[in-house]
């Protein structure tokens, strides 16, 4: 990457400039019971979870991952899913697309992403 031309900035590390247009959509916070179940369904867009607190179950292609206090999974585009509450838990979920066909067909083959609370991987994200 290129480094900044001033002298107190040359020690930063720089972001790449990104030119996308990002549809950000569905965010939500909400408290739910245990047993708490949200039927079969499908997005347009990828979804993103984060538990707050407590524990839930998400189906998808007849795998169950289970989603505890600090994880985030993103699910992509056309993934049927199920979710269900094992205690109670506070969640927050929201949908999103951009318009960088490269980086949306990177981000679709990774698959579904799981970065559990306290991973390598989510230290990095």
């Amino acid at each position: 990457m290129k480094s900044f031309e001033k002298k107190e900035l040359q020690g930063s590390i720089r972001l790449p400039a990104l030119d996308w247009n990002i549809s950000f959509f569905g965010g939500h916070q909400q408290d739910i019971k245990s047993g708490w179940h949200y039927p079969s369904e499908r997005h347009l867009a990828f979804e993103v979870f984060y538990i707050v607190e407590g524990a839930i179950n998400v189906t998808a292609f007849d795998n169950t991952i289970r989603l505890e206090s600090g994880d985030i999974m993103v699910l992509y585009p056309n993934v049927w899913h199920e979710t269900t509450s094992l205690t109670n838990t506070t969640y927050f979920n929201f949908h999103f697309n951009l318009d960088d066909e490269r980086f949306v067909t990177n981000l679709i083959n990774q698959g579904i992403l799981n970065f559990p609370n306290g991973s390598l991987k989510i230290s990095l994200l």
